[in-house]
């Protein structure tokens, strides 16, 4: 009896063209040619029936773990965030959201929870107006002697890509009130 070619195509050949030569062994210890084909057929059949029942119930429930999670991380759009309100999306919560400000503008960033979260590479600038750490691209706070300081013309162009990238992969969530412009002022 020849092994059928298109098994090796399928997701799971391999452990199906194992499960049905077992099958064909032992329906073959039966006697009959046609019982050891319509069993082999039979068990693979259902072996094929299983993994696929299997992976769609792990689709579906990770589907469903998804869509919770997106919305318990979603927030309303508000037209104005108070900067004690943003301290509070600082991702040490893990049943909240992240958000942090730049230039004037709030961004859900929950997706990026590797990047900003507690204890990540750039966890500084969640719950905060990251502005000027952005632009001057510092992991810890500036001092106050350069926080005075304006930005220079290659600080607001790092800044302006910053804004581009969370224009495009994070939600904004609405507007910092009292922004600080004086903050964000070029040389």
């Amino acid at each position: 009896m020849s092994h059928w070619p298109f098994i090796a195509f399928h997701r799971h050949g391999q452990q199906l063209l194992i499960f049905i030569l077992r099958m064909e062994r032992f329906f073959r210890l039966l006697g009959n040619e046609n019982v050891v084909v319509a069993g082999a057929v039979l068990a693979s059949t259902g072996y094929f029936a299983w993994q696929w029942w299997a992976e769609q119930r792990q689709q579906r429930l990770e589907r469903q773990q998804r869509e919770e999670l997106e919305r318990r991380m979603h927030v309303d759009f508000k037209t104005t965030w108070r900067r004690d309100e943003l301290k509070a999306y600082d991702g040490r919560d893990p049943r909240k959201p992240i958000l942090l400000a730049v230039k004037g503008r709030v961004y859900n960033v929950w997706r990026g929870r590797e990047f900003y979260g507690p204890g990540q590479a750039y966890s500084i600038f969640a719950g905060t107006d990251a502005t000027r750490l952005l632009a001057k691209e510092l992991l810890e706070p500036e001092s106050p002697e350069e926080a005075a300081k304006p930005l220079s013309g290659a600080q607001a162009e790092q800044l302006q890509a910053w804004i581009d990238q969370f224009d495009w992969k994070y939600t904004d969530v609405g507007t910092l009130a009292e922004p600080r412009s004086e903050q964000w002022r070029e040389e």
